[in-house]
């Protein structure tokens, strides 16, 4: 089980405690509340989305499922870091789901340090996750 404490400082995603174990809860694999391309270089909906640049610019990545290895995966939009691996690379990173919560972790297989973002939420990771994300998955 996976457990975390949210809150926000100044817009920034601060992310506070966690605690993991082996065991990944059934809800990793949960299915968007809305079905949107996975990796289509649109941040939308259903979607958590993440940023090369700390302000929430440069190249994006956009994610509707589940992905135990961020470091097989590349920005795909426009700007500075397109085609650049994701995997502890990115520094934002904003929940486009009005539904669901997009957790971050810092190993692969959702392993290391994870912390959640509600839906509708996010903004510059903080020092633990900034160029340190390598799986993500929803709750």
């Amino acid at each position: 089980m996976i457990t975390s404490t949210i809150g926000k400082l100044g817009g920034a995603l601060l992310a506070v405690g966690a605690a993991v174990s082996v065991l990944i809860p059934s809800s990793a694999v949960a299915a968007p509340s809305t079905v949107q391309a996975n990796q289509d270089g649109v941040c939308t909906g259903g979607e958590y989305c993440f940023a090369s640049n700390i302000l929430g610019n440069g190249s994006l990545s956009d994610f509707s499922v589940a992905d135990a290895n961020l470091n097989n995966n590349v920005y795909t939009t426009p700007g500075l870091g397109q085609g650049s691996p994701l995997g502890n690379t990115a520094k934002w990173g904003w929940n486009y789901d009005s539904t669901r919560s997009a957790v971050i972790c810092t190993g692969t297989n959702y392993t290391g340090s994870c912390a959640g973002a509600p839906p509708n939420t996010g903004g510059q990771y903080n020092v633990t996750y900034r160029g340190n994300v390598e799986s993500i998955y929803w709750t």
